[in-house]
């Protein structure tokens, strides 16, 4: 709850995964990044590098876009080369200046 408000208030994205295979849960990934991102139709992320990569892209202001993936070890669980694709994700984030995003992958224990 925390999380989504926080998101609601700053204007960052939120996505609460839920079990499920991969393919599942890209889809639902999509369904949530389509209206985030304005777009008529909810994209076909084949991959998690084609979703994070997308997420990442988001248009920002000047402080950086608040991405939050609640339920983080649901999506993990199912794609194990996830945490390593945000890591790179953050790696090549860490080397450019400007806006971009903050990241919040949370999971409960």
């Amino acid at each position: 709850m925390l999380l989504r408000a926080l998101c609601a208030a700053t204007g960052g994205f939120y996505h609460q995964a839920v079990e499920g295979t991969a393919a599942e849960q890209l889809r639902d990934l999509s369904e949530d990044y389509s209206p985030f991102a304005r777009l008529p139709a909810a994209p076909a992320f084949g991959d998690w590098r084609t979703a994070i990569t997308a997420l990442a892209a988001l248009p920002t202001d000047e402080q950086p876009l608040l991405v939050a993936l609640d339920e983080f070890s649901y999506l993990v669980s199912a794609a194990p080369e996830l945490a390593s694709v945000l890591q790179r994700q953050l790696d090549a984030a860490g080397h450019k200046r400007g806006r971009g995003c903050a990241w919040c992958c949370a999971a409960r224990r």
